[in-house]
């Protein structure tokens, strides 16, 4: 069955869940996108959340930390060349080598990956070229806490001078010593000509192309063990990596110069270096079809078909308020008004509680898609991404008789504990601050925005927003929902449940089993 596009009624629910098994279940994440709550960051280093960068890792020589690095794929760490290689510059034995991944205190036992191949580049002098290749002799699989970062965007190499990047390690602190803790810092990248006039004689030897400096100089910077972790820069939905911490200067009394600047390998110049040797590595990678929601926004965009995508909206009328279906019309995009044809309500919608409370309606007339008007993308287990800019829309205002449009980048997600246990485990709780009348937000979208490419992801809908109160407000998810819709619009079969009553389709949601909200 295909309907015409929809406007649906929303109220979605928990994350689902990767499969079991390595293969599959890495297809379940993209690079860049994290699956962990991370709290607004501070411009001075902290202590890193748990899984807030789950691409940093750990390199070992021996059973000693030594330096930090950054997953790109399922078989490879990139890190400073300075980190791998001898006191005479050559690459170390792989023996020697292990990498730790998804590791956050240094105290803690972590299951090491062995390496099979050092790859150091092949001009590395002191403080020049300091970038490596590790290929892990074992296929890393993925976890809310094992992700990739991505490389594919930064092939342009944009400028970066004046934006601010994330850089993460171990290395010491203002103490001293190494740190247990996983720290992370932000800091902007400045120009070459800004990062010689700082120092001279040590930048002048060795800016050039292949690096960039950053730093706040304001107390805040890496130090040793930090060598080989990344700077990552969010870039549109996901983070890039677009440095390697290489080298910064020393004070007389041989610490850490925070009043200098810090270079970074620039990894967007070895960019063609970095694919010449994964190449290679291809097989690793799973290719996994596409869900027939994401088939049909890109036929949309394209200009290929626009009966088979759906819009998602709300219907703003209460489910269990008397609606004249006959007279339910839908207006979108400045286009006339469109009858609704048809209403389907989910099989499982529950009055009292109320649960399951989706709805999709069914155009009588097909919509015309044009620049400024496309259907969003439906969010699935692997495009999902609550961590970075939410955004909540909608009609509200002052009081009941104004509509005036609202837009908001200020939700966040929280736990259910810290919304006093307002949702259910197959909601979202997200604060918010809007304080005008909230009939015409109830039902609004929560999306995602990538600002690359100005595309949004719809991965919840407004269903019970209490305003600027401590719980927060409760939202449904889109992923639980998205084989129903599939099955609806595009008349894709749902899963049953084995021990389902004949006359009853129960679909089997399949939530992640390792999703985790950390509580303070």
């Amino acid at each position: 069955m295909r309907l015409f596009p929809v406007a649906v009624a929303l109220l979605l629910s928990q994350l689902i869940a990767a499969d079991e098994g390595g293969s599959i279940t890495n297809s379940l994440f993209r690079c860049g996108i994290r699956k962990r709550f991370g709290v607004q960051l501070i411009l001075r280093g902290r202590t890193a959340e748990l899984g807030q960068w789950p691409w940093h890792a750990a390199i070992y020589h021996g059973s000693s930390y030594k330096c930090g690095g950054t997953l790109i794929d399922q078989r490879h760490v990139l890190t400073s060349a300075h980190c791998v290689v001898d006191s005479q510059r050559r690459s170390l034995r792989p023996a020697r080598i292990e990498v730790q991944l998804g590791k956050h205190d240094l105290r803690e036992s972590s299951r090491p990956v062995k390496v099979s191949e050092v790859r150091v580049h092949e001009e590395f002098e002191r403080n020049r070229n300091d970038i490596a290749l590790l290929v892990l002799s074992s296929t890393v699989t993925f976890s809310e806490l094992v992700i990739p970062i991505c490389l594919e965007g930064i092939q342009g190499g944009d400028d970066l001078v004046d934006q601010r990047g994330w850089v993460v390690g171990w290395g010491e602190t203002e103490d001293g010593a190494v740190s247990n803790q996983l720290k992370t810092a932000s800091m902007p990248v400045v120009s070459n000509t800004e990062c010689v006039q700082n120092d001279p004689d040590l930048f002048g030897r060795f800016i050039s192309p292949g690096v960039f400096c950053a730093s706040d100089r304001n107390g805040t910077s890496v130090c040793r063990g930090d060598s080989g972790g990344g700077m990552y820069i969010l870039a549109g939905d996901r983070w890039e990596l677009r440095g390697i911490t290489s080298f910064a200067g020393l004070s007389e009394t041989g610490s850490c110069d925070t009043k200098k600047f810090v270079v970074f390998t620039n990894v967007a110049y070895f960019y063609g270096w970095i694919k010449r040797l994964t190449m290679g590595g291809g097989e690793q990678d799973v290719d996994v079809p596409k869900r027939i929601s994401e088939i049909s926004e890109l036929f949309v965009n394209i200009g290929e078909d626009h009966r088979s995508s759906s819009i998602i909206s709300e219907c703003q009328e209460q489910i269990t308020m008397d609606v004249d279906w006959e007279r339910l019309k839908v207006r979108l995009g400045g286009q006339a008004d469109n009858p609704v044809k048809q209403e389907y309500l989910h099989p499982d919608y529950d009055e009292i509680s109320p649960s399951n409370l989706i709805m999709l309606l069914e155009l009588s007339n097909p919509l015309k898609f044009a620049r400024r008007f496309l259907p969003t993308c439906l969010a699935n287990r692997a495009t999902e991404n609550l961590y970075d800019t939410l955004l909540l829309t909608g009609f509200g205002g002052q009081s009941t008789t104004t509509k005036e449009f609202y837009e908001s980048v200020d939700s966040r997600v929280v736990s259910n504990e810290q919304c006093q246990g307002a949702a259910s485990k197959e909601e979202l709780c997200v604060t918010d601050h809007y304080t005008g009348v909230r009939n015409g937000i109830v039902g609004g979208p929560l999306q995602t925005v990538n600002t690359r490419n100005c595309m949004f992801t719809q991965i919840g809908v407004a269903k019970n927003l209490q305003g600027n109160i401590k719980g927060g407000n409760v939202f449904s998810r889109v992923t639980a929902y998205l084989d129903w819709i599939e099955h609806v619009v595009w008349g894709v079969p749902l899963v049953v449940e084995k021990e389902a009553k004949p006359t009853i389709a129960t679909t089997t949601w399949r939530y992640s089993k390792d999703f985790y909200f950390p509580d303070n």
